[in-house]
């Protein structure tokens, strides 16, 4: 049988609750629900989309000799490497600005509707052909920086998501100069409304870009986050006042236009709502917007400062003002934070609310699961966190399947270096298809000693439970001659459901006489186990043993016998009538 990685996802066959974990591997994924992709001395996945088609496509990055190259990767639908794309599934792209920190790293992946693949990184971004090959006629050489005023430096570039309207909206920070006070160069949020073909769109705000103006409650701030929603565009970030010079985790709203709203979260604050700011010297920021149905938005983001770093989850109602009901989450974690990567969550959330984060843990190496109020889900992983076989790298980015599965990536140990690629897919709300998991494991035996000859003997069960979505079907089990099993076959189990059979040995007539056998179950409708066997033998017990009488009971006994004799013909005499 398979092993099931990640102990935090093992489920027990006593707990029907875990049998239906939405943590659980979806095991016809890679291997065991997981793909390694070890590219060059290091590597790692950042982020991710799913083509119409069902194939992933992947984009973070590999480094051979402290050299950082873009790597995009295609999968197909069942993890394996799209060999149609790039050179065996993979795309190496030597990164622009190279001599740059922030421009080694991509950070954003998106498919346009002609199946082009746009790639943002910290300051640019690269179009690749649906077939993998940096798209030339795109930008200069495969290559495009969005031009911006005069007055406004380059961009930094953190989130790129769809807009909707058969675009892309790019967040994240541009510099500028702050005319008003004494001259600073300051970053200030921004979107830059691109085109389907990933151009300017110059339509939107002014010349294509709407950005958060400075005031003296916003000295700096940039946006990590969008999600466009109905009418408006909220942005997640960072913002540093000029008065403590500490980065407080906070959101904005703009309209459908651009247009910055002030109302939104604090007039003091001059429309900025903090959300992670508890510390002096703070180093907070918003890394993950998203929307439950009921329209309140989630937040997602680093807490930290001088006392630490904690992972938190706050809710924020329509009015702009955080939701008392929701449990705020706040996981204190050991990673040092690489600001170039920023491992902190993501997020997702299902079609039923229920909230599922990446990169918590003391790691950052496990997903969070969560009810819609923000309490622990119990039924996800092990009492809400559900640990990754990523080789202790850190969970970053998470996706969810049109069936309901959840597609989760990573890589890179510890602060972002060293390891490998990792993606896997989990049993989400989907049904995946019947898993049999049998006790005894399937290979193993049984066998007894001692039986009585001639007369059957109970060798064990075996326990068949479905660990999978869809029912469960053994259509028989068949054991060589003296052995038999029980039950009434065909077996249909449900998923989280179990059943027992009991396998038997008729011992043989002669005592102290062995024999062996096999069974073998089969017509078993999980499509990588359809038949399992096992050994059976058993040997039965030793005959029955005369006890010997010795001689001088022997002696005894013939006298006896006499005695009776003698007496017997004396009354057969007595009773002979007289001549």
């Amino acid at each position: 049988m398979r092993t099931i990685l990640g102990a935090a996802l093992a489920a027990t066959l006593a707990s029907p609750a875990a049998l239906a974990n939405r943590a659980d591997f979806d095991l016809s994924f890679g291997t065991d629900g997981v793909v390694r992709l070890p590219l060059l001395e290091q590597s790692s996945l950042v982020d991710l989309a799913v083509q119409p088609d069902g194939r992933i496509v992947a984009v973070g990055y590999a480094e051979q000799g402290g050299v950082r190259q873009w790597a995009v990767v295609r999968f197909n639908s069942d993890g394996s490497l799209d060999s149609s794309f790039g050179t065996n599934g993979v795309t190496l792209l030597a990164a622009p600005q190279a001599g740059s920190a922030l421009a080694a790293v991509p950070r954003n992946v998106a498919v346009n509707s002609t199946g082009h693949i746009l790639v943002a990184g910290q300051t640019a971004l690269m179009r690749l052909t649906p077939q993998g090959q940096l798209d030339l006629s795109y930008g200069t050489g495969g290559t495009y920086v969005p031009p911006l005023a005069p007055d406004q430096g380059g961009p930094l570039l953190l989130d790129l998501v769809p807009s909707g309207d058969g675009g892309f909206y790019l967040g994240g920070a541009l510099s500028m100069v702050w005319v008003p006070l004494p001259t600073y160069a300051t970053r200030n949020v921004m979107v830059i409304k691109l085109t389907d073909a990933g151009l300017i769109d110059t339509s939107f705000a002014t010349n294509g870009v709407a950005y958060v103006p400075p005031v003296l409650t916003r000295f700096f701030a940039e946006a990590s986050a969008v999600l466009p929603v109905g009418g408006a565009i909220y942005l997640g970030g960072a913002e540093q006042n000029r008065q403590n010079q500490d980065a407080a985790g906070t959101a904005y709203k703009l309209g459908s236009d651009g247009t910055f709203d002030p109302s939104f979260g604090s007039a003091a604050l001059s429309g900025s709502l903090r959300l992670f700011s508890e510390y002096w010297f703070n180093s907070s920021y918003v890394s993950a917007l998203a929307r439950q149905s009921s329209g309140a938005l989630l937040a997602a983001g680093k807490i930290g400062g001088f006392m630490g770093n904690y992972f938190g989850i706050r809710r924020i109602l329509a009015d702009g003002t955080t939701d008392a009901a929701f449990t705020p989450v706040r996981i204190e974690t050991t990673v040092a934070i690489d600001y170039a990567i920023r491992p902190a969550p993501q997020l997702l959330v299902d079609t039923d609310d229920h909230i599922v984060a990446s990169g918590f843990g003391a790691d950052a190496a496990s997903l969070l699961g969560l009810l819609p109020d923000g309490a622990i889900d119990p039924d996800f992983g092990s009492n809400g966190l559900a640990a990754m076989p990523f080789g202790g790298s850190q969970t970053r980015q998470l996706a969810r399947q049109a069936d309901g599965k959840y597609l989760v990536i990573g890589g890179g140990e510890s602060g972002g270096a060293g390891g490998a690629m990792y993606i896997a897919r989990l049993r989400g709300t989907a049904l995946i298809p019947p898993e049999l998991v049998a006790t005894p494991a399937a290979g193993g035996s049984f066998s007894v000693t001692g039986g009585t000859p001639g007369q059957s003997q109970l060798l064990g069960t075996i326990d068949f439970a479905n660990r999978g979505g869809d029912p469960l079907v053994v259509a028989s089990c068949t054991a060589s001659a003296g052995f038999s099993v029980g039950g009434t076959f065909p077996l249909t189990i449900a998923t989280g459901a179990s059943q027992s059979v009991p396998v038997s040995c008729t011992m043989p007539v002669t005592p102290l006489t062995a024999q062996t056998g096999t069974l073998t179950c089969s017509g078993i409708n999980d499509t990588d186990e359809p038949s399992i066997s096992y050994s059976l033998s058993c040997t039965s017990g030793a005959a029955a043993v005369t006890t010997p009488v010795p001689a001088a009971g022997r002696g005894a006994l013939a006298l006896l016998a006499a005695a009776l004799a003698l007496l017997g013909l004396g009354a057969f005499r007595r009773r002979r009538p007289l001549a």
